[in-house]
């Protein structure tokens, strides 16, 4: 039986010297662009075919919780790497990350082991794009850049081939959804929960918005991902989080709502973005025998939460 072709690396070059790309990322985020960067690399390396998909919701939560930032944090830094030509902009606007500068740095693992690297047209076709080049997001040179004509051979090749070559290894590359309805329901009822939780805590009806509610849909997806994995850990075995779970959670995080992020951030955004934060201070509160018995944060955590949502680490 033919052993499987490895489409990973376990390392990859580490340059001791960077160019004005990595200076411009440490300028705008400082020691975070650097680690986001390097600890994408480690990512990209180990995943298959050297790619990672953020369609799926709990990849971007888990990259963003490995790379110790907050999710809007994670995501202007792969904007701007975008824009230096550090990741494949094409892809980066369909969430999906891969770094033509990586592809490259790689290809002697690949000679050695007789194997082909994937390529940007390659996965184009494994993930069911068109392929279009972009002169400034494949961070290539000139010299490096498809002519026009192959550019256009490649793209019919894709078209005829788009369903022969590559398949999806994964099922749908898009999360799957439940019925509309049942979506909207949820939504709905957790968007009532919270506006009644917001008059009964400030006494004023909170101005609802279409990002409040784009972000509502990201925390239901978080939640339901929390339940999820909390089920799979008990059992050993996948269970989908059902309505009435993820409702019970949205609630118990509200009466459990640390008071310095009503202070400082009373919105869906607010807890969306600092979701892991607050969980993991609702569980220190849970866990520390020192609380005040009425529940309130002392001073130390209030500290501490105050550090985490104005990163001063």
């Amino acid at each position: 039986m033919a052993r499987k072709k490895k489409n990973t690396v376990d390392y990859f070059p580490h340059d001791c010297t960077h160019g004005r790309k990595m200076y411009i990322v440490e300028s705008q985020f400082g020691n975070d662009g650097y680690a986001v960067w390097f600890k994408l690399l480690e990512q990209l390396g180990l995943a298959e075919d050297h790619y990672l998909d953020l369609r799926d919701y709990s990849q971007l939560m888990f990259l963003s919780s490995y790379c110790k930032v907050d999710e809007d944090t994670f995501k202007s830094i792969l904007d701007l790497l975008c824009k230096i030509g550090a990741v494949n902009k094409f892809l980066w606007e369909k969430d999906i990350i891969f770094s033509d500068k990586f592809i490259d740095s790689v290809q002697e693992a690949y000679k050695r082991r007789n194997n082909k690297c994937i390529t940007f047209d390659d996965l184009c076709k494994h993930l069911g794009f068109k392929c279009i080049h972009n002169e400034d997001s494949n961070g290539l040179n000139d010299s490096k850049k498809p002519q026009s004509k192959v550019k256009e051979s490649k793209e019919e090749e894709i078209k005829e081939d788009n369903s022969k070559e590559f398949e999806p290894k994964a099922p749908s590359p898009k999360p799957k959804k439940v019925s509309s309805s049942s979506d909207k329901k949820l939504h709905q009822d957790l968007k009532k929960d919270f506006l009644d939780f917001y008059v009964n805590e400030t006494g004023n009806k909170f101005y609802w918005t279409a990002k409040e509610a784009k972000n509502l849909k990201e925390l239901i997806a978080k939640l339901k991902f929390s339940i999820e994995e909390k089920k799979e850990k008990s059992s050993a075995k996948k269970e989908s989080a059902t309505d009435e779970e993820v409702i019970s959670s949205f609630r118990i995080i509200l009466e459990n709502l640390p008071k310095w992020i009503k202070e400082n951030s009373f919105t869906v955004a607010g807890i969306n973005s600092q979701y892991m934060n607050i969980l993991n201070q609702i569980k220190n509160s849970s866990n520390n025998v020192n609380n005040k018995s009425n529940g309130e944060l002392t001073d130390e955590q209030k500290l501490e939460l105050y550090r985490q949502i104005n990163g001063e680490y």
